[in-house]
């Protein structure tokens, strides 16, 4: 692929990752401050790099590896491009017995032995005979018994034909290592020289994937993952249920209820003054809300899995007039309302809907201000309610038919109306649990003028130049003392430079200084001296002014 000379640098630019592309905008924008012109040739570029991310022997380096690079446990195929890659990369003017001569002597000896039997003249020549050899030699390898295979094999090993640490760094990337990274590359070769030549063929590959007989579970060697010791049992529970469920399935939302229906008890809304907090999701410290229809009126429903029992609010009896009994086994509560004990001794049965769901509960009767109806534990064992809690929402199954309740979106979520209301009784209701509290009355605009009473025009009349109604034009009258500088005649003034401002700044000052004029309250100044004034902050905050005065002392007496 072709690149123009002057799109090189771009291209190369925009292929930059991670931390090479934050360097090369950093090496750019530092140019742009120092008033140099940023780099737009390649070769300038390159060098840029190199210099950044290369050390500064790379080149003996790279040569060092290429005169280490042995074929060792590899095929004859991968050592041919190792070797390539290396050529390439060091660049050498070699010719080409040069090259046949290295790659010949970083062949195994078993094959360089048999290639140099007759005369060779190439690269070319010799890796072809060498993939030859190599051919040969694992078809005798696999003809030979298995002992005489492993014997083979040994000898081989005991003939220097183990590969030494330069070799295998020599198949890896050009990078910076950490004393970690060498002992985990120096361990596995002595690991792999004691344990024998299998091991060491399976590393042949130095671009493969590492593959040896260790768990990556617990990291642990001699067994693979899926026999690892440390690995948790799952047991599997069968439930069989005396139903199965329909593919018929509700979700059921708060706005289902009320669609057309309004609500009856009123909302206090309270507005706190302090600042608000990091705003996060509301359910995180909500109860499950929702709201029900009992006798085509809507009321609020909390679901409280801490609840022992279904309650429902006296209030809301009250209104609905529902028939009462005599509760089983009274007991006493007393954190529904901060007013002690409550003895509970009455309970109601009622028919609720919630959307398309339709269902009775027994409710104990007590006074409560959280909610109309709350149910407990008894409604969620009777319909086996599972509470996801990060959603917040209750699925169960009745009657075949799967339901998913959703709870009320939180008050800061829901766009509420301009005007609150509440009825007196609520309202006395939160004056005596609140500290303090803040009443706005709002009166209209009364077109009325109120009467000076007669005890106070007098004080008025005798004080009224120091608040009138309107500023007086003029200046006040002249002081006993003026002063002024004589200046000398013929004598050059000193002429301070001028403050500069954008048109629009000048004219607005213009015309404030024009309406001052106007009325009176400033006059031209006719010196034709100017002395510069400064504020300076002093060190108990206050201010000092300054002024610079030598300019005037040179041309006055």
């Amino acid at each position: 692929m072709s690149i123009a000379e002057h799109l090189q640098v771009k291209y190369v630019a925009y292929k930059l990752r991670g931390g090479a592309s934050a360097w090369w905008e950093q090496l750019q924008g530092k140019r742009r401050r120092q008033h140099k012109q940023p780099i737009r040739s390649w070769r300038r570029m390159k060098e840029a790099l190199m210099f950044r991310f290369l050390p500064s022997d790379y080149d003996q380096i790279l040569y060092q590896r290429y005169q280490d690079c042995k074929q060792g446990v590899r095929t004859v195929q991968q050592y041919t491009e190792e070797f390539h890659r290396l050529s390439a990369r060091n660049n050498l003017s070699e010719t080409e017995a040069q090259q046949t001569a290295r790659f010949m002597s970083g062949l195994r000896i078993t094959i360089r032995d048999r290639v140099e039997l007759a005369p060779v003249y190439g690269v070319d020549e010799a890796i072809n005979r060498a993939m030859k050899v190599e051919a040969q030699l694992n078809r005798a390898t696999r003809g030979q018994p298995t002992e005489h295979r492993a014997g083979d094999s040994s000898r081989g090993h005991n003939q220097g034909n183990r590969p030494n640490t330069s070799q295998i760094e020599s198949s890896q990337p050009f990078g910076k290592k950490t004393p970690a990274e060498s002992s985990k590359m120096t361990e596995p070769s002595s690991h792999n020289q004691l344990q024998g030549g299998p091991q060491n063929r399976q590393n042949s590959n130095p671009y493969a994937r590492e593959r040896g007989n260790k768990c990556y579970r617990c990291n642990q060697p001699g067994h693979l993952s899926n026999n690892c010791p440390k690995r948790g049992q799952v047991n599997m529970v069968e439930h069989e249920d005396g139903f199965e469920a329909t593919e018929e399935h509700y979700t059921v939302g708060p706005d289902d209820v009320y669609e057309e229906d309004e609500q009856v008890v009123c909302v206090v809304r309270k507005l706190a003054l302090t600042m608000e907090s990091i705003a996060e999701d509301p359910q995180r410290h909500n109860l499950f809300r929702t709201r029900c229809k009992v006798n085509q009126r809507v009321f609020e429903v909390i679901v409280d899995g801490g609840s022992q029992e279904n309650l429902i609010s006296r209030e809301m009896v009250n209104q609905l007039k529902l028939k009462l009994r005599k509760h089983p086994h009274p007991y006493k509560i007393g954190w529904i309302k901060s007013m002690g004990e409550i003895k509970v001794t009455e309970q109601c049965e009622i028919e609720f809907s919630i959307g398309k769901y339709k269902d009775k509960v027994v409710c104990d009767v007590v006074d409560m201000d959280a909610c109309q109806i709350m149910l407990g534990r008894p409604w969620q064992f009777d319909v086996d309610a599972h509470h996801k809690g990060r959603a917040n929402v209750i699925e169960f199954i009745k009657d075949r038919v799967r339901y998913t309740l959703c709870p009320l979106i939180g008050e800061s979520e829901r766009k509420h109306s301009a005007v609150s209301l509440c009825s007196a009784k609520e309202f006395q209701q939160e004056t005596k649990q609140a500290t303090f509290v803040l009443a706005m009355v709002s009166r209209g605009f009364l077109n009325t003028v109120n009467e000076v009473p007669q005890s106070l025009r007098s004080l008025l009349e005798e004080f009224q130049d120091l608040m009138p109604e309107e500023l007086p034009t003029g200046l006040p009258p002249l002081r006993d003392i003026q002063h002024h500088i004589d200046l000398i005649p013929g004598a050059a003034l000193p002429n301070l430079p001028h403050y500069r401002m954008s048109p629009a700044e000048h004219e607005i000052l213009r015309l404030q200084v024009e309406e001052l004029l106007m009325k009176g309250y400033i006059k031209e100044s006719m010196s034709s001296c100017v002395v510069p004034a400064l504020l300076v902050p002093k060190k108990d905050g206050s201010w000092r002014m300054c002024v610079d005065d030598r300019a005037i002392n040179k041309n006055h007496r």
